[in-house]
């Protein structure tokens, strides 16, 4: 919540120590609200969960198509598969490639353009590079982005893999800064900074602070900036017809690795592209997918071995409350309740019986899924 009112406060001063000083003074006063308000918030909802599926699955149909992916080959000569899924794409698909085959590096890396049925001029200029050694073009019917990057995984050949979406870019000397690291710290996944820019070229930094973790390790959720021990896919691919797809970085590949790095060099650029689905998404009933895809990706979990452990149980809580009251808040009321509903259940189903967190107000949202209570969780979802 404070990240989103400084961030408003930014954009209107455009000053970092006024909207600093502004969102602790607006900051401290919510608290303040919320902690007399809490005292006085209870609508315990009586909603079976068949009734609340029916309901919700109605507004928007949980997606239920299965990826049946090959087993992968790898091949030693080959030390990195950077995957790029470009649908209609032809704007920056140039862009894209170029700041791959311009790298610098020691490292051998194949490029892998998937071309996902595209119906602009995306695949006539994929194949201008089509004569460079690293590329390899895929041509398929449209299959979205989960589609586009399993087909990526499953053709790659490299020890390592990485994704670069089809707008963004990857800075100077990326391979071999992210390869060296992983090779050298033997890491499973390996994290740069990043930057992310607007189409007036105006550029915004995000420093990642130098870590490494054997255990309890936990990611920036987008697969993107990152190299990935190819390993870590043996079981694993992006669920199917998901928005939020990406939910898998860090329930699924971040527990199955042994150990994470991140590095303060920049590796990526992340164009803020108004026709991505971080804008066109605003409206639509297919945000519920915020429900669906933890659904999903508890389920996969379990089909890999994975155990439903304390880290996990609070991510979802958070997950579920909120990531997607913010998302779902604009949808009617009756869909929401039987959304807080089906939340309530699935963490009763986890099996967990308290967190392990002390916050109070995490500690409400909790209470407020084990009590059914609509109203404390729509209040404490708003101010985490």
């Amino acid at each position: 919540m404070e990240g989103r009112i400084f961030n408003t406060f930014y954009r209107i001063t455009k000053n970092k120590v006024v909207a600093n000083i502004l969102t602790f003074i607006f900051y401290k006063i919510l608290l303040i609200y919320y902690y007399i308000v809490r005292l006085f918030l209870k609508e315990n909802l009586n909603i079976n969960r068949e009734e609340a599926f029916e309901k919700v699955n109605k507004v928007s149909k949980k997606p239920m198509k299965k990826y049946s992916y090959n087993k992968r080959i790898i091949d030693e000569n080959i030390d990195l598969s950077i995957i790029v899924p470009a649908y209609n794409s032809s704007d920056y698909i140039k862009e894209c490639i170029s700041s791959v085959l311009m790298q610098k590096t020691s490292y051998n890396y194949e490029l892998i353009v998937i071309n996902d049925g595209s119906k602009d001029d995306t695949l006539e200029k994929i194949n201008l590079f089509k004569e460079n050694k690293h590329l390899k073009i895929i041509n398929q019917e449209n299959k979205g982005f989960s589609g586009a990057r399993n087909r990526g995984i499953d053709e790659s050949l490299g020890k390592y893999i990485m994704f670069l979406d089809s707008d963004d870019l990857l800075c100077e000397n990326s391979i071999e800064k992210l390869i060296k690291t992983a090779k050298e710290k033997k890491a499973d996944i390996v994290q740069g900074s990043y930057y992310t820019f607007n189409k007036n070229g105006n550029k915004f930094y995000t420093n990642i602070t130098p870590t490494e973790k054997n255990k309890e390790i936990s990611v920036p959720g987008f697969p993107w900036g990152k190299v990935y021990n190819a390993k870590l896919f043996e079981k694993v691919r992006f669920p199917l017809d998901f928005w939020y797809e990406d939910t898998i970085v860090n329930y699924l590949l971040a527990r199955l690795s042994n150990k994470y790095v991140a590095i303060s060099d920049y590796v990526y650029g992340y164009r803020i592209n108004e026709k991505g689905i971080t804008f066109t998404s605003k409206k639509s009933k297919k945000v519920l997918d915020t429900y669906w895809i933890i659904e999903e990706i508890i389920d996969l979990s379990k089909d890999i071995g994975l155990k439903i452990d304390d880290s996990i149980y609070d991510m979802t809580i958070f997950q579920l409350s909120n990531l997607l009251y913010r998302r779902i808040h604009f949808l009617d009321e009756e869909t929401i309740k039987n959304t807080f509903i089906l939340a309530c259940y699935l963490i009763q189903d986890m099996g967990i019986k308290d967190s392990k967190n002390k916050s109070i107000i995490f500690r409400d949202i909790e209470k407020a899924f084990k009590e059914k209570n609509y109203r404390l969780w729509k209040l404490a979802s708003f101010v985490i």
